[in-house]
């Protein structure tokens, strides 16, 4: 089951309470040799920079250069993750639209038409790489609490998350309710956008599932940083459209900073999804960068 972030229902109504620091604690320092390959050394050092010391000595970006890559070829700084730069305004272009593009379908199943907008987007994007897409099989709001694949969710606890056995998304009606009217419509799309990336990864074989081939070698914070980064491309990709309203941006970046854990959280907790720094930082890769900026293979 892959949440949002860690906002039980009465946390999420400090929402109403700006202003909230949270500090930063030490936490234990962890070196090149608890990996085998240098991306998951790099994606541990984007998750909790401050291994730099033990994955980055010469505080060139790159963790781990002595490490082997998986596909065999060698590092180059051009392989510095941007997580480690500063944020820049520039966009990466978007590719004229080709033939494949015909293959994305021109109407989205969901109802819903902020729903249907991210739905559109991924099937332009998987068919824009020539791969199958099929999206969530549903998004199903509840009150108290909800039956699933993934097990019994309750609202106060499980405010919107995505289930890979039921290949569904889930969210609290009081959450939506909350987020859209103290934050704005945009926060609750990025909420939806955040699971719609689950799904995504789901559908690569990108996630901590039994099924997936790749699960012994992600770490959950992995994916839900990247999860946040596959958000802030689809924000990307409303802007460019004129989809979104002056603000949006704002709001969307409000939340993902407010969704990030709680102080005392360390990074291999299961549930982690990165500080409040991290997660708006993978938002703004995917919003700056796209797709090309969330290490998924198109």
């Amino acid at each position: 089951m892959r949440r949002f972030g860690p906002l039980p229902l009465l946390y999420a109504l400090a929402l109403l309470l700006p202003g909230v620091i949270q500090p930063t604690v030490a936490r234990a320092a962890v070196g090149c040799e608890v990996v085998q390959y240098q991306e998951d050394a790099q994606a541990l050092l984007d998750a909790n920079p401050d291994n730099s010391a033990t994955l980055d000595p010469d505080g060139d970006g790159i963790a781990c250069e002595e490490k082997p890559t998986r596909s065999g070829k060698p590092l180059s700084k051009s392989d510095s993750p941007s997580a480690t730069q500063p944020v820049t305004e520039s966009k990466t272009p978007k590719p004229k639209p080709s033939a494949r593009d015909a293959a994305a379908p021109a109407v989205s199943g969901f109802p819903n038409i902020l729903d249907a907008d991210v739905d559109l987007f991924w099937a332009r994007t998987f068919a824009a790489g020539d791969l199958p897409y099929d999206p969530p099989a549903d998004i199903v709001a509840f009150d108290d609490s909800v039956r699933t694949e993934c097990g019994q969710a309750d609202a106060e606890e499980s405010v919107a998350f995505y289930c890979p056995l039921d290949e569904t998304i889930y969210y609290s009606t009081e959450f939506r309710s909350i987020v859209e009217e103290e934050v704005g419509d945009f926060a609750w799309i990025t909420v939806i956008a955040h699971e719609w990336g689950h799904h995504v990864q789901f559908e690569l074989g990108v996630d901590v599932d039994e099924r997936s081939p790749r699960s012994a070698q992600v770490y959950p914070i992995q994916l839900e940083l990247q999860a946040d980064c596959l958000a802030g491309a689809y924000a990307q990709d409303a802007e460019e459209r004129d989809w979104l309203d002056p603000g949006d941006i704002e709001e969307a970046l409000f939340l993902t900073d407010f969704a990030g854990d709680e102080s005392g959280t360390h990074w291999t907790d299961p549930n982690a999804h990165g500080t409040p720094q991290q997660r708006v930082r993978a938002f703004e890769r995917g919003y700056d960068e796209g797709i090309a900026g969330c290490d998924l293979d198109f």
